[in-house]
């Protein structure tokens, strides 16, 4: 895929902010922004009848927020990458992007090089979370190699939620959830439901 080929949607309601990616992506050849939006609802109505490959998103803006714009944008357009952006550094927040699908996160104090590095990173559909390399979160999931399914099943055990009941939701049967659990407790190396959830947590796989 050639630059001018890589879509890109900037959501921010800081003009200025905008601005700035906006040059720095077309002064390092990174894609071609295709539009700019103010708030998350803007950027699903755009999303709705446009090809997208990269949207940076402002976690905090007016009228629908970056991450619950994320979430749908992961459950509607999974083929869309996901860049958050936050004026927060917090540990936590950033799990929880990870979490959730987002493909990357920099602070808005980022560095130039810092938003090029993660630009191609993503575009090599790798992820992009420095901080979480810092605190050797990534190499710690990567050990354990949980699917987005185990995943998605241990946040519903931890919500209290029956084989069955996931199963239903999730339109699987009960015997399936319970060999993902199974699976689960075998991988993280643990051999109750307690310590399933307890090291879950602690790997920032659930919240």
């Amino acid at each position: 895929m050639t630059e001018l080929n890589y879509n890109i949607v900037i959501a921010d309601d800081h003009k200025l902010i905008i601005s700035g990616i906006n040059h720095i992506i077309a002064t390092n050849n990174l894609g071609k922004i295709i539009s700019e939006v103010y708030n998350g609802v803007q950027l699903l109505q755009f999303l709705q009848n446009n090809t997208v490959d990269l949207v940076i998103i402002d976690i905090n803006m007016p009228e629908l927020n970056g991450i619950d714009a994320a979430k749908k944008i992961i459950e509607l357009y999974p083929a869309v990458s996901i860049l958050m952006l936050s004026q927060y550094e917090n540990i936590e927040l950033i799990r929880k992007l990870k979490n959730i699908g987002a493909k990357g996160y920099l602070s808005k104090n980022f560095e130039i090089t810092e938003l090029i590095e993660a630009i191609k990173t993503i575009k090599e559909n790798d992820v992009f979370f420095p901080s979480l390399d810092a605190a050797g979160d990534i190499v710690k999931k990567d050990k354990f190699h949980l699917s987005a399914r185990e995943v998605e099943i241990i946040s519903l055990i931890a919500q209290g939620k029956t084989s069955k009941e996931i199963g239903n939701e999730l339109i699987l049967s009960e015997y399936t959830i319970e060999t993902h659990r199974k699976n689960c407790m075998r991988k993280l190396e643990v051999n109750s439901i307690v310590t399933l959830l307890n090291k879950a947590k602690e790997l920032g796989y659930i919240f």
